[in-house]
């Protein structure tokens, strides 16, 4: 949402400004906060998928655990 923001706020920003040195001003703060962003959009996607592994992993020993139920109410008790 904030990146569209963004992209929308630098796509009318030379329609609003007459002058070039305005709109170079603003192009290079954007330009500055380009690796920001791409740092970001990393990190979210690292987070996604460890996020992945973990409910993996979490099903994973959720399966285990009924079948070792099962197998407890199969054998029978002494």
């Amino acid at each position: 949402m904030i990146l569209i923001f963004l992209v929308l706020l630098l796509a009318l920003l030379p329609l609003v400004l007459t002058t070039s040195f305005p709109h170079l001003v603003v192009v290079s703060i954007y330009s500055g906060l380009a690796h920001l962003l791409a740092f970001g959009w990393a990190i979210m996607i690292i987070i996604i998928l460890l996020r992945r592994r973990r409910i993996r992993e979490w099903r994973e020993a959720r399966k285990l655990r009924k079948q070792a139920r099962a197998q407890q109410k199969k054998s029978p008790s002494n």
